[in-house]
């Protein structure tokens, strides 16, 4: 689980490129260079909205910022956390480690995304 601050330049900085794409780059420039990974998919796996006061909301709320997760598989290679200012938080965490630490609200969002290992 990587917590990161760049959705309010997402915009300006990456208008051209794909979503996957991004997030891609995101996972590299994070966990270097040497981490093969696979995206399953260019869509997004799952989507989250937050009202004015960073509530999780349904998915028809008007006025919200929307959160979209896409899913990747490490294949092969190492994760090594490169230094960056946006990393707020890293850990490995299992499915159940993660519901005891997010918002419950943002794990009904969520959780289905997650592996039962």
């Amino acid at each position: 689980m990587i917590k990161l601050h760049w959705r309010d330049n997402y915009p300006e900085l990456y208008n051209s490129t794909a979503l996957h794409e991004v997030a891609e780059q995101g996972l590299r420039n994070i966990g270097g260079v040497n981490i093969n990974t696979w995206t399953v998919s260019s869509t997004p796996a799952g989507v989250v909205k937050y009202g004015a006061k960073g509530e999780v909301v349904g998915p028809t709320s008007e006025g919200s910022t929307t959160e979209f997760l896409l899913k990747s598989h490490i294949i092969a290679g190492k994760f090594d956390l490169q230094k960056n200012d946006n990393v707020k938080e890293y850990k490995w965490l299992s499915k159940d480690e993660i519901k005891e630490l997010v918002n419950g609200e943002y794990f009904e969002q969520v959780g289905h995304l997650l592996a039962k290992v």
